[in-house]
């Protein structure tokens, strides 16, 4: 969460999320009030308040995580360690099917902490999970309660902080709309803020093992993966199912 009062930005971890808080933090006519990474609204924020969230492909935010973790580096690669689970960071195609199947699978859920295990992650997987963790104010008194996804979908549709929503795949020209439109009053100069992204800055990218995620997975795991986190591929990515 980067808080400058009137602008908040909803970090979701693995969503080029490093570049968009570069972004504010340097265009932005507004001094920094908070940031705490990844970190969840507890208190009902002001209504004129703009807040705007980052998302991804879920299985192209899974394997950034999963080269994160072979590289010694996240907290979930450290929580798995602890739990003496390293084999699964192999960096091999298939030791990605077998984190992937770990991570999917709800039983598993407490071991990837958060509270993940508390918000009902037989519902959903844990990257709409972490998704729908910083959409709402006091998220897991909302995700408790959800039974079912019409239900997860109407409460998200209707105590959703955020009106924005930015794709990690066209992070760039979602940013440049944002600055042209609800962001603009908020700029230090626009055209500025526009050629800032038109640079092309790429930070805090995970290095590649050469895993094609589209080859790596059996058609069980896939439709596993498209099973549990159907949140996020229903909203934002139907075309992937295909």
């Amino acid at each position: 969460m980067d808080d400058f009062g009137p602008v908040v930005y909803l970090d979701v971890q693995k969503t080029g999320s490093t570049l968009v808080s570069e972004f504010l933090a340097a265009q932005l006519a507004l001094p920094r009030k908070r940031f705490g990474k990844h970190g969840r609204i507890t208190e009902t924020p002001a209504p004129d308040v703009f807040h705007f969230i980052t998302v991804r492909e879920p299985l192209s935010q899974y394997l950034s995580l999963y080269q994160y973790g072979c590289s010694w580096r996240g907290w979930l690669f450290w929580r798995l360690l602890r739990a003496g689970r390293f084999r699964l960071y192999s960096g091999t195609p298939e030791g990605f099917e077998l984190w992937l199947r770990f991570v999917l699978d709800p039983a598993n859920a407490a071991l990837l902490r958060e509270g993940y295990a508390t918000a009902n992650p037989e519902l959903i997987g844990f990257q709409s999970f972490r998704f729908l963790a910083l959409s709402f104010a006091k998220p897991m008194r909302v995700l408790r309660r959800q039974t079912d996804l019409a239900g997860l979908n109407a409460a998200y549709d209707r105590q959703r902080l955020h009106s924005a929503v930015l794709k990690t795949e066209t992070l760039a020209e979602d940013l440049a709309a944002l600055a042209r439109g609800p962001l603009a009053p908020h700029l230090r100069n626009v055209d500025e803020a526009a050629d800032w992204l038109a640079r092309g800055r790429r930070v805090n990218a995970s290095r590649s093992r050469g895993i094609d995620p589209s080859a790596a997975l059996s058609a069980e795991t896939r439709a596993w993966l498209f099973e549990r986190e159907a949140f996020l591929y229903d909203r934002f990515y139907p075309d992937a199912r295909e």
